[in-house]
């Protein structure tokens, strides 16, 4: 009888043994689950963590955020701070690791290209339209050299805007200057060429009304100063 007892009694203690072998079992494979579930849960949240299966890990969507303020630079009133905040959001985007460095050249080259054709574009306005400070446009065109270096269409911006200030501020003074002193035939000859071909000048800017104007009223001062030389007892009064 105390054998069958013994007996018994093993075999509960196994069955016990066995129960608690399957329970620590289960909690081990449970707790394992948790903590590779955590851990693919803090990779999907955590951008650029290159090769994480979030959506944010190759910074997609930050470089579709910050294209789309490129894009509106063309549909604001243009202001040249802009161009700095965006490349400074840029550049701290990609410091964090949000996107890798191909987006990073991508969205640059994008705004430099944009930003380009706004300070183009405000050149166009001055020169046709006489809109703007050639002073401020020369400022912007400069800032511009330095980002995108030197070119040809900076450089061409550059100079027309000098001949622009030129022919509408210091040539008209020049000629009353002249027509105040004693009479210089080869400075007069010298200063109406100047004044009717403004040779510095593209064509697409002196044909219109403003320097159309220019010429004509500077024309008729040298003409002017020229009969008073040649018939010096005409009364131009």
């Amino acid at each position: 009888m105390k054998q069958i007892i013994t007996i018994l009694d093993k075999i509960k203690m196994r069955n016990t043994e066995q129960k608690r072998s399957v329970i620590f079992l289960g909690f081990t494979l449970l707790l394992g689950a948790l903590l590779i579930g955590g851990m693919l849960l803090f990779e999907t949240k955590t951008p650029g963590v290159i090769g994480g299966p979030g959506i944010i890990v190759d910074g997609k969507e930050k470089v579709k955020e910050i294209e789309t303020k490129i894009n509106n630079l063309n549909y604001q009133e243009f202001d040249p701070s802009c161009f700095s905040s965006l490349k400074t959001e840029i550049d701290t985007n990609y410091e964090l690791d949000i996107f890798p460095s191909s987006s990073k050249t991508y969205l640059t080259n994008k705004l430099n290209s944009v930003y380009s054709d706004l300070v183009y574009k405000q050149c166009e306005i001055f020169l046709k339209k006489d809109i703007g400070n050639y002073k401020v446009l020369n400022s912007w065109l400069l800032k511009l050299e330095i980002v995108i270096s030197k070119n040809a269409k900076i450089d061409y911006y550059k100079n027309q805007i000098k001949a622009f200030d030129y022919y509408t501020r210091s040539l008209p003074k020049e000629v009353d200057f002249f027509c105040k002193q004693p009479f210089d035939e080869n400075r007069y000859k010298e200063l109406k060429k100047i004044v009717n071909d403004m040779p510095k000048l593209d064509i697409k800017y002196k044909n219109n009304t403003k320097f159309n104007n220019i010429k004509n009223q500077n024309i008729k001062k040298l003409e002017a100063a020229y009969r008073s030389w040649v018939e010096p007892d005409n009364d131009l009064n």
